[in-house]
């Protein structure tokens, strides 16, 4: 449902526009690259929209090949993207939106670094979405830093369970 809710407004802004990258969606493994990817290529399969992956643990030349053929959305892990963009294969300068999925566990996983330094390669007019399970201070200052007047959609109340969960301790 989460990549639904972010990838149809995005597939539906960029039909018709100018072929190109145009948005980029991060997320922490390649496991998750691979799922929002698959969901993102049937959302599009009727709009002439491709999705193309970058991650790593495969050849560098596959990804850069499926780029060369046409490329409006990447859903990418920040190492390879850097990667990527730092061979050229790759420009962010006509991205429209940057998605940050799991925002919380790419901060566990140690990408801020990596975040940023794609965040500033991307052009200042940019629409930023980021999804996070739990907002640890370092999540909410990336916010501050670049999403600025950030709207927030909060689930339910913040550190708390939901009402309709049970909690069981069994002792062995």
């Amino acid at each position: 449902g989460k990549t639904a809710a972010f990838g149809l407004p995005i597939l539906n802004k960029l039909i018709g526009g100018e072929p190109g990258l145009r948005a980029v969606i991060l997320v922490p493994t390649r496991e998750l690259c691979v799922q929002v990817a698959e969901n993102l290529r049937n959302y599009a399969s009727h709009t002439g929209l491709n999705v193309c992956t970058a991650f790593g643990g495969i050849d560098i030349g596959i990804q850069t090949s499926a780029f060369k053929r046409g490329l409006d959305v990447l859903v990418a892990c920040p190492g390879r993207l850097i990667d990527h963009l730092e061979r050229g294969n790759l420009t962010m300068t006509d991205v429209e939106v940057v998605v940050l999925d799991e925002a919380d566990r790419m901060l566990d996983m140690g990408f801020m670094p990596q975040i940023r330094s794609i965040l500033v390669r991307c052009p200042d007019e940019r629409q930023n979405l980021l999804f996070s399970a739990t907002m640890p201070p370092e999540v909410d200052e990336l916010c501050k830093r670049f999403v600025p007047g950030a709207a927030r959609v909060q689930v339910g109340r913040r550190s708390a369970a939901a009402s309709t969960s049970q909690h069981r301790f069994v002792g062995i």
